[in-house]
C-alpha cells in the first residue's frame, strides 16, 4: 500500500471513529473518482459512463454507453431467420444423394478428413472431396437467398 493510501486509510478510521460518515463516503469514493478523472484525460471510458441526451433543460435523459451495446440475445427476427435456414438447409442436405449426406456427416460433424472417410465408403481420396465440393455448391446454390454462404 502507497503513502497516499495509506494516509486515506488513516483518515477513514479517523472520520468513522468521530461518527462523520459523509467524510468516510468520500474518502472512499475519492480513488474511483481519481481514476475516472485520470481515464478522462486519456479519453478512456467505462461502460457505465453517463452522459445526458438533450439540449440542456430539465428534461434531458441520462443514459450509460452500456445502454447503446446490443443485446447478446438474439432477437425474434434473428431466431426465425436461422430456424429458416436450418429448415432450409436440413431440406436442401436430404435432397442430396445418401453417399453425399454420408460424406458432409462425416467432414462437418465427425471432423474426418478425406481418407478417413474414404476408407468409410469405399472411394478414393479425390472422389470424396470431388463429392464434397459438388454438395456445398449444391447446397450455397439452395442458399443463396440468405446470403453468400462461399467462405
Amino acid at each position: 500500500m502507497g503513502k497516499v493510501a495509506q494516509k486515506r486509510e488513516e483518515k477513514i478510521k479517523a472520520a468513522a471513529a468521530k461518527g462523520d460518515w459523509t467524510e468516510v463516503k468520500r474518502l472512499l469514493q475519492q480513488a474511483f473518482n481519481n481514476q475516472e478523472r485520470k481515464n478522462r484525460r486519456y479519453g478512456l471510458l467505462s461502460l457505465n459512463y453517463t452522459y445526458e441526451i438533450g439540449d440542456g433543460d430539465s428534461g434531458d435523459k441520462v443514459v450509460e454507453l452500456m445502454d447503446f451495446l446490443p443485446s447478446p440475445e438474439p432477437t425474434p427476427e434473428e431466431i426465425i431467420i436461422v430456424k429458416e435456414i436450418h429448415y432450409k438447409l436440413y431440406n436442401a442436405i436430404s435432397q442430396l444423394p445418401e453417399v453425399d449426406q454420408q460424406i458432409l456427416y462425416e467432414y462437418f460433424f465427425e471432423g474426418k478428413n478425406y481418407s478417413q472417410i474414404s476408407k468409410i465408403i469405399p472411394l478414393s481420396d479425390k472422389t470424396v472431396k470431388r463429392h464434397l465440393e459438388k454438395s456445398l455448391t449444391v447446397l450455397r446454390e439452395k442458399l443463396q437467398e440468405f446470403g453468400d454462404f462461399s467462405d
